[in-house]
């Protein structure tokens, strides 16, 4: 497993699904090279997030039932949006 490189430093760990406690589904906003990125965790561990990477900040999709990767576009799980219930 890849993991997302800050500056010349890569991660020790991978980052996570979900945030805990809770279990809410993460994203992560990426600012790197290559510009500022809604990012899901796999790309995030998958290092598929750009060059140089200067900040990897998770967040809480709490309502975005429209929020997805900007680099894979799979759409991103969102904690209360209403999905295909």
């Amino acid at each position: 497993m890849k993991f997302v490189k800050f500056g010349s430093k890569p991660r020790r760990e991978p980052v996570e699904h979900y945030a805990f406690p809770g279990g809410y589904p993460l994203f992560y906003y990426v600012r790197s090279d290559d510009g500022h990125l809604h990012c899901c965790p796999s790309c995030v561990n998958q290092n598929r997030v750009g060059t140089n990477v200067a900040s990897c900040e998770g967040h809480i999709n709490y309502e975005d039932e429209t929020l997805t990767c900007d680099v894979c576009e799979k759409k991103i799980e969102s904690a209360y949006g209403e999905d295909n219930e």
